[in-house]
């Protein structure tokens, strides 16, 4: 509300009935569609507040992607229409949304085996925050794609981020500048006669 104060002749004046609001903000887990938020008839407002689309578990927008969505349908309810040509316009017809965290998890991973976490960006490139920590040392790679972690794990010869890897690690923490199809890859290179599972705990957040 602060933001359209400040750009447009508009005071916004909290209310506490429905029956006396002009506008209706409505808040949504998802919408399931694809779609962001919309306002319907200038009267009610309905905002997404995260999807499925990560790896089919929900997740939360980053706060500064609810305040874009926010800011662009309380435009709507004000009269403003969808802006086509402009990207930096908060009126843009699109957003490329973030999330709060893309992967927050536990797992374990057996000797002699890999595991491959993609990141969920709608950006053709960003900066990614990766933490691993391990019970065991791992072997960690930033790959740009799910074929290049297939390559890894056939032993044959694949691309990475070299500045972005680290091996026998049991805490791992880097920010790289990534592509879309990126992803970390997590090996557990101890030999099946030594401990085995490697317990450990992963954070994948885009910046």
């Amino acid at each position: 509300m602060s933001f359209w104060e400040r750009n447009v002749n508009v005071t916004f004046k909290e209310v506490s009935t429905f029956s006396e609001a002009d506008v209706k903000v409505q808040w949504f887990k998802e919408f399931g569609t694809g779609t962001l938020g919309h306002t319907i008839n200038q009267k009610v407002i309905d905002i997404g507040i995260g999807d499925s689309n990560c790896l089919g578990k929900w997740r939360p927008y980053s706060y500064n992607t609810v305040l874009q969505i926010a800011k662009h349908e309380l435009g709507h309810s004000l009269g403003a229409d969808d802006d086509y040509k402009h990207s930096d316009r908060i009126m843009y017809y699109t957003l490329s949304t973030k999330y709060e965290t893309d992967i927050e998890e536990e797992d374990a991973l057996p000797s002699d085996l890999a595991h491959f976490y993609p990141i969920c960006t709608k950006n053709n490139v960003t900066a990614y925050t990766f933490e691993v920590t391990s019970t065991e040392p791992l072997d960690i790679y930033i790959v740009p794609s799910k074929q290049d972690y297939e390559l890894l794990t056939k032993r044959q010869e694949f691309e990475s981020y070299p500045n972005c890897n680290e091996k026998n690690v049991k805490f791992y923490q880097k920010t790289c500048t990534i592509t879309k199809e990126s992803g970390i890859v997590l090996t557990n290179s101890q030999s099946s006669n030594q401990k085995g599972y490697a317990q450990y705990k992963i954070k994948i957040k885009e910046n």
